[in-house]
């Protein structure tokens, strides 16, 4: 007999595995592994020159950037990066004939990055009023590429609202949400601040003029 090595053979895109994916946070890159593997399922140790070539192809909510690196082992690592969170679908196939590699497609999740108050929003219901009127403000809280988050998203700032005029009047919040309300009593010109980790929201401050009640027949 005499001594050898048998070596794996080609790729064979029906039998590679593919692993990772998960979660990960927008404007951040995950990863995904493909473990080249033959034709009897022997992983792939080395990339030679002819071999399989892959490809990944993206699906909603936004764009996804995805770029393929072959690594040292054999392995093929599948970049990807996206700006708008939420649940994507990457599909890995083979480049060549267009074989749908098992395991594929892949799910991923984008998760929203931390509050940025300059891209957060908020909406007043009335920027002109009579004393007695409630006034309400309603704050969305999006991290820097704009995505909403929760209300109930964990280690959130603090949100406040402030109308300042005549007298200072803090809305205070109203049941579940980011909702915040107050009555506002005297008449006169306000500039209400709604504030995140003590910073304007976008496109705030606003100005509510309130003007006096009306006086009933017979009073004066």
């Amino acid at each position: 007999s005499y001594p050898g090595r048998c070596l794996p053979g080609r790729t064979d895109a029906e039998k590679c595995v593919i692993q990772g994916g998960g979660e990960t946070v927008v404007g951040q890159k995950g990863t995904i592994r493909i473990v080249c593997c033959d034709h009897y399922g022997n992983p792939i140790s080395t990339h030679v020159e002819g071999d399989v070539r892959f490809r990944a192809e993206s699906s909603r909510p936004g764009s996804m950037t995805t770029t393929l690196h072959e690594r040292p082992g054999g392995a093929t690592e599948v970049v990807y990066e996206a700006s708008v969170a939420g649940e994507y679908i990457i599909s890995l196939s083979c480049a060549e004939t267009g074989t749908t590699l098992p395991g594929s497609p892949r799910t991923v999740l984008i998760l929203p990055d931390e509050v940025h108050a300059p891209m957060c929003e908020a909406t007043v219901t009335k920027t002109a009023g009579t004393a007695g009127e409630t006034l309400t403000v309603q704050v969305e809280l999006r991290d820097k590429f704009g995505n909403p988050l929760p209300d109930n998203t964990q280690g959130l700032p603090e949100v406040t609202v402030v109308a300042h005029g005549s007298s200072e009047v803090v809305l205070t919040p109203a049941g579940t949400g980011l909702i915040f309300e107050v009555a506002m009593k005297q008449a006169g010109s306000y500039v209400v601040q709604a504030l995140v980790a003590g910073k304007s929201v976008r496109g705030w401050p606003r100005i509510v003029q309130i003007t006096p009640a009306a006086v009933a027949p017979g009073r004066t």
